[in-house]
């Protein structure tokens, strides 16, 4: 999501993160999870997005001008926030593909 500070005016890029969409409560369409796997998963999860604003926070110890910089992170009831560097023209992952 595009955001805009009403400071300073400077465009940002928001990640939003559903904090209901994190935790998988039903099984997988073929119902062979089990309650382990399940709960595996579910941290799996938790851990990868917490990893993911560890990450950000370390590399903004040593800013790179070719590494997005995290500015901030927050949450509400139901969601959690990063707002970022805003990087017009999509992400490297999809301009790859396209130029396969």
């Amino acid at each position: 999501m595009l955001a805009r500070s009403k400071i300073t005016g400077c465009l940002y890029a928001m990640k939003i993160i559903h904090k209901g969409k994190i935790m998988m409560e039903e099984e997988d369409p073929m119902g062979n999870m089990n309650d382990e796997e399940l709960t595996y998963r579910n941290m799996y999860r938790v851990k990868q997005i917490i990893s993911e604003r560890n990450i950000f926070s370390r590399l903004n110890r040593d800013p790179n001008p070719f590494i997005v910089k995290l500015h901030s992170a927050f949450k509400s009831k139901n969601y959690l926030y990063l707002v970022l560097d805003l990087c017009p023209g999509g992400d490297l992952f999809s301009l790859i593909q396209k130029h396969k």
